[in-house]
């Protein structure tokens, strides 16, 4: 019995060790904290063009909206090109309205209180 114990234990933590290096090789590393530094560091040289902005979960607040929504609503210019026609036709053509609808559908059948953020 002393003997197929140990056996057992010496095959369950191969199984973890195993297991747990192909999870963090596959997906994610489960104990690798934030990248502390800027992600423009790992862009290869030759690319010609990349963007990044940090901290996004700033800019949306709740995720479809933006933050300065209601300063760009104060200010005089903005708040003409929100009420002209043209753009109402350009929020018409782009199908803006029903990608909001489809994302809060989305949000609504996610479990566990979910967002999409």
């Amino acid at each position: 019995m002393k003997k197929f114990l140990r056996i057992l234990g010496i095959l369950t933590a191969l199984t973890v060790l195993v297991g747990y290096f192909a999870f963090s090789t596959y997906f994610f590393s489960p104990f690798e904290g934030s990248l502390g530094v800027d992600v423009a560091g790992l862009v290869p040289r030759r690319v010609q063009f990349f963007a990044a902005k940090a901290r996004l979960d700033t800019v949306f607040d709740p995720f479809p909206q933006i933050a300065a929504a209601e300063d760009f609503a104060a200010d005089e210019t903005w708040s003409s090109i929100l009420a002209s026609p043209e753009y109402s036709d350009l929020i018409g053509s782009l199908g803006i309205n029903d990608a909001l609808t489809q994302i809060d559908e989305i949000t609504a059948q996610l479990p566990l209180g979910l967002s999409v953020q």
